[in-house]
Parts: structure tokens; C-alpha cells; sequence
């Protein structure tokens, strides 16, 4: 991953171990700036390009390959967001991430 990316890179790193649980898969999520078709582009090249990268980084056999994907998605929240029922008197800022890294578990561990 490219320079000023060392906190993906760690997090990454951290789900790692999860690729090899059975029945546990990872989704990588590249945030869109701003609706437009050009962010649209750039979002899902680079969903693919973090996948890729992911996939070099961490050395992962074809069946763990399988269980990475990477995906865009626009950022459902403005900059300002108004939560009433915990700051009935504030705005909260909500920051958009560059990328989020979701844990799936779709089985339960072997007991």
C-alpha cells in the first residue's frame, strides 16, 4: 500500500487472521467523495486496487482470495449530522472515512 496508508496497512494486517476461521469473510469498503460519476470510477478502481494490494500484502491462497472483497459505496450521512436523542442540542461532525473494513462470520465456530 502506498505511503500515508500505514493505518490501513495495520488494520488490515489485524483482520488477517480472520480469513483463515471458517465461515468468516472480509469486505473492504472504499467510501465515495462526493455522487458524481467520476468519483463513482476513481471509488470502485480504487475498492479494486486495495483488494489487490490487500491480497499481495498479507500472501493469500486462492481460497482466502475468495473470502476478500472490495467494494464502493456512496456515504450515506453530510458532514454535519444532527443526532437528537444523544445531542439534542449539538451537531456532531461525521467524518467520512476513506475505507472500512467489515468482518463477516456466516457460520458459527466448531465447538
Amino acid at each position: 500500500m502506498g505511503a500515508g496508508q500505514q493505518d490501513i496497512e495495520a488494520a488490515v494486517k489485524k483482520t488477517a487472521r480472520m480469513l483463515r476461521r471458517p465461515g468468516a469473510e472480509i469486505e473492504l469498503t472504499v467510501w465515495c467523495t462526493v455522487p458524481s460519476d467520476v468519483a463513482w470510477q476513481r471509488a470502485i478502481r480504487q475498492a479494486g486496487q486495495v483488494r489487490q494490494e490487500t491480497i499481495k500484502l498479507l500472501k493469500l491462497r486462492s481460497e482466502q482470495q475468495a473470502k476478500l472483497t472490495a467494494v464502493a459505496r456512496s456515504w450515506p450521512w453530510d458532514e454535519m449530522h444532527h443526532d437528537t436523542e444523544k445531542y439534542p442540542d449539538k451537531d456532531t461532525i461525521v467524518k467520512r472515512p476513506a475505507m472500512s473494513i467489515s468482518v463477516r462470520v456466516t457460520k458459527p465456530p466448531a465447538e
